[in-house]
């Protein structure tokens, strides 16, 4: 898959709402892993009460050596709760091993 081309990308996963969401994380959360999400270059365009975001995510899981990289595509309301999100999409630009890194 080529970020550049997006005709290229594929759709793994959506989730609607925050009971989907919830669940997602929740189930993650409980498969012994730790990931270490590393943000970068975090870009913020505020209009009134919307706002969107880019920002570039990599990431590290122990024990298994996953590593990614991506991009987050947000968007943001103002509510009477404080920021919320509306929208996120994360595409991935690159995953592997951490041995597929290192040729072992």
């Amino acid at each position: 898959h080529d970020p550049l081309k997006p005709d290229s990308l594929l759709i793994r996963k959506t989730l609607v709402g925050r009971v989907e969401i919830h669940a997602y994380v929740v189930a993650a959360s409980t498969t012994g892993l730790l990931v270490c999400p590393l943000i970068h270059n975090l870009l913020i365009d505020v209009n009134i009460d919307n706002a969107q975001s880019t920002s570039i995510m990599e990431t590290r899981t122990w024990p298994g050596g996953y590593e990614g990289i991506g991009e987050y595509q947000d968007a943001f309301c103002r509510t009477d709760q404080g920021w919320l999100f509306t929208r996120r999409v994360y595409t991935i630009f690159q995953s592997a091993t951490a041995e597929a890194h290192t040729g072992s």
